[in-house]
């Protein structure tokens, strides 16, 4: 598959071959048709957000299909019980997974 790679700070997005992400038990590959370039993937590109990973992947919004189903991607993982704040195990798409800006990528299901 194709993928939009972060090589490393300061450095150029790059349009790459990438491997076919494999689905673990619960999760589908989403086969991406929109990705969106936030905020956050930008203090990526300028190593201002924690647990970056190089080589890697950005984009936690997207939509595409499972099959012949329509999906909108819900980027977050472990927010908790209160749901007035996170819980310390919160992780959100992209750290330390790959994100949305590729062909296909790899989800829970229930997200």
């Amino acid at each position: 598959m194709r993928a939009l790679i972060l090589e490393g700070k300061d450095t150029p997005l790059t349009v790459k071959d990438w491997p076919d992400p494999q689905p673990k038990e619960n999760e589908v590959v989403v086969d991406v048709k929109a990705a969106a370039f936030n905020r956050r993937d930008f203090f990526i590109t300028q190593e201002m957000y924690p647990g970056i990973q190089y080589p890697g992947i950005l984009g936690s919004d997207g939509a595409g299909t499972v099959g012949d189903r329509e999906v909108l991607i819900n980027p977050n993982i472990g927010w908790g019980d209160n749901p007035n704040c996170q819980s310390k195990s919160y992780q959100i798409l992209v750290m330390p997974t790959y994100g949305t800006m590729a062909e296909k990528i790899v989800v829970g299901a229930d997200r």
